[in-house]
């Protein structure tokens, strides 16, 4: 057999190789992760070379990438620079673009040689070639990912171990074509091309890549400052507090896409279709087009606050209890849930968010916490809410220092001051987020002055050297926070938790009802208690039993480990305090005949199950209700 039909023979096997890898690059592509693994090469068209040329001393190449190569591009390069050294044994030289050119080079992605311009040039966003220019050779795809696919589909198809050879498409070169959904997209009459995507970087990543490499073939830059006038947007705003509506709706010639953190997803979705359904792959949104629709809100189980309310007081009178923790000032509920589940085993069946960050977040973030609070309070779940309001005199001490007098506190509580304008500001947007729960159908435990018996807070009662704010002070500010949230604000789903804390002095903290404002004004009461390692509520403050006198559900509204129970060391923490020893302290609690409807531990190396360690002790208590068992118990609860 002579040389040529030797080389024909071996170009044929190659090719065959090829098509079956175009195969299964086409099967097994993740359009979900496009960055790091390439594009999608689903309903795809491959231009087979017609011409392999074997090269046998390829040692005076270099591999060269573009001097602003994107993070995905460079590990694709070093995966092809060790993939040659391995196979063939060579060790080529790297460089950037930056470096003047040299006669032989393997060019990946888009460099400023005209070799890279050339073979890119008409490339849409998936597509890829692998070919000959001159004394090049030539790796470049329409976008990043596209190059990393070729990149990678060299290296398993055209670097021949056992000849220890690199084989070179010739003419056109291998040139993979995918087919796109659409033809042609329009936004009020302008290519979709000219549009940038503005969103929030969990969004946009995969619309943005779904867009380009399922239905357009384009790359769509994002943008990441204020829009400008003139240019052409496509907005994804998933900053709603209504977790149910959604809309679609080209104005000012932009598109907006707006809803919920939930239901912007949907909305999303309802795009995708209308593409798909597009008469003849053209597709095009218009000035008049307006959709708005909505999702189903989750089906709460207990109706309303006085149903839940019942629930608290079944839970007490069972002597059974709901077991949770705080997230403290995180807006990220299912991470917290997350935890707490891995920790011991089984959900939470109570959990508290913290308003103290809403203004450092965007609605955006609001959006999620609250859908995430309604898909909680769906599954039985209780949510409990405070606020550590910021100082409205000292802003800078975020919500601990004090006023500069005992007659500044009069002043908050007057309507107009400026002193009394600051605190609104925290009431206000508490009221709008609390709003959105309420709109929902969640009922919560809100418990306004936690800890105000104390002295570390600015609402504090305890002034040191100045004093204590009087007892009459105290009460009126919680009454002017029921007040305003209740009439003025419309709230109607708030079950008022007074948690002082645990106390055994006469002065500091105060007695836990030296702010209590009345029963019309409280449906729970509860403590805030960091342990020493002591059973410190049976100490001589008598906290518990003044509290068992308001004849209300009761719970550990905070429940945490003081500094000498603390260690930072977190696989040490067991030895000090774990959830074996909330347990102790629960059925020590149930021997004294103090019962509680719910406990909540802090948040993180204060006192979270995950953090102390032992968490299947909460599981294994038979008197701890689930999360998962909380429908039945509610169900229960409410048919009688």
């Amino acid at each position: 057999m002579n040389s040529k039909i030797l080389s024909l023979l071996l170009s044929a096997i190659l090719l065959l190789f090829a098509l079956c890898a175009c195969k299964d690059t086409s099967d097994n592509a993740d359009t979900n992760n496009t960055e790091n693994k390439g594009v999608n090469t689903e309903m795809s068209e491959i231009q087979n070379p017609k011409e392999l040329e074997e090269i046998t001393d390829f040692s005076s190449y270099r591999i060269v990438r573009s001097d602003t190569s994107s993070d995905a591009e460079k590990d694709a390069l070093v995966a092809l620079h060790t993939a040659i050294r391995k196979k063939t044994g060579v060790l080529l030289n790297v460089a950037t673009d930056y470096s003047p050119e040299q006669k032989y080079e393997i060019l990946v992605g888009k460099t400023n040689r005209s070799q890279s311009a050339d073979a890119a040039e008409g490339l849409a966003y998936a597509d890829y070639v692998i070919k000959q220019v001159g004394n090049s050779i030539v790796i470049v795809g329409g976008s990043n990912p596209a190059t990393v696919t070729a990149v990678d589909f060299f290296i398993e198809n055209y670097i021949n171990e056992e000849n220890k050879s690199l084989m070179i498409p010739q003419g056109d070169g291998l040139v993979f074509i995918k087919n796109y959904t659409l033809t042609s997209f329009k936004i009020d009459g302008v290519d979709v091309g000219e549009f940038r995507i503005k969103a929030s970087a969990s969004l946009r990543k995969d619309f943005r890549d779904k867009l380009m490499n399922t239905y357009i073939g384009k790359n769509l830059d994002i943008e990441e400052n204020e829009m400008t006038d003139g240019e052409h947007y496509i907005v994804i705003d998933a900053s709603s507090l209504s977790y149910s509506d959604y809309s679609i709706e080209v104005k000012d010639g932009n598109l907006y896409i707006s809803g919920s953190a939930r239901s912007v997803e949907v909305a999303v979705g309802k795009l995708y279709e209308m593409m798909d359904n597009a008469a003849g792959g053209a597709f095009e949104l218009t000035a008049d087009t307006l959709i708005k629709d909505s999702i189903e809100v989750p089906e709460i189980p207990y109706k309303n606050k006085d149903e839940l309310l019942k629930v608290l007081q079944a839970l007490q009178n069972s002597h059974e209890l709901v077991f949770g923790q705080h997230l403290a000032g995180s807006m990220y509920l299912n991470a917290a849930i997350e935890e707490y589940t891995n920790a011991v085993g089984e959900g939470p069946g109570v959990m508290d968010i913290d308003m103290l960050n809403l203004h450092r977040h965007t609605k955006e973030t609001w959006s999620a916490l609250i859908c995430e609070a309604i898909e909680y309070a769906a599954k039985g779940g209780i949510i409990t809410t405070m606020h550590h309001w910021q100082n409205p005199l000292h802003p800078e001490s975020g919500f601990r220092g004090r006023l500069d007098s005992i007659e500044q506190w009069t002043e908050v509580l007057t309507p107009g001051t400026e002193l009394n304008t600051a605190w609104h500001k925290e009431l206000d947007r508490a009221a709008e987020f609390l709003k959105a729960l309420d709109d929902a159908g969640v009922s919560v435990m809100f418990r306004p002055m936690h800890e105000a018996n104390g002295n570390w807070f600015w609402f504090c009662a305890g002034y040191g050297d100045l004093g204590n704010i009087s007892k009459e002070n105290m009460a009126a500010m919680w009454k002017y926070v029921y007040n305003y949230y209740t009439e003025d604000c419309g709230l109607d789903n708030l079950l008022w938790s007074y948690s002082p804390n645990n106390s055994n002095s006469e002065t500091s903290p105060l007695p836990v009802d030296y702010y209590y404002p009345g029963d019309e004004y409280v449906d729970v009461v509860g403590l805030d208690w960091y342990t020493g390692g002591e059973y410190e509520i049976d100490g001589k403050g008598k906290s518990w039993e003044k509290l068992l006198e308001y004849g209300m559900p009761t719970g550990l509204c905070e429940w945490g480990i003081g500094d000498s129970m603390r260690t930072e060391n977190s696989a040490k923490q067991s030895e000090l305090w774990s959830c074996k020893n909330y347990v102790d302290v629960l059925e020590m609690m149930r021997y004294d005949e103090k019962y509680i409807a719910f406990a909540e531990v802090y948040s993180g190396m204060y006192g979270s199950v995950a953090y102390v360690g032992n968490g299947e002790a909460i599981a294994n208590y038979k008197y701890i209700i689930s999360l998962e068992e909380m429908p039945e118990f509610i169900k229960k609860v409410l048919s009688e």
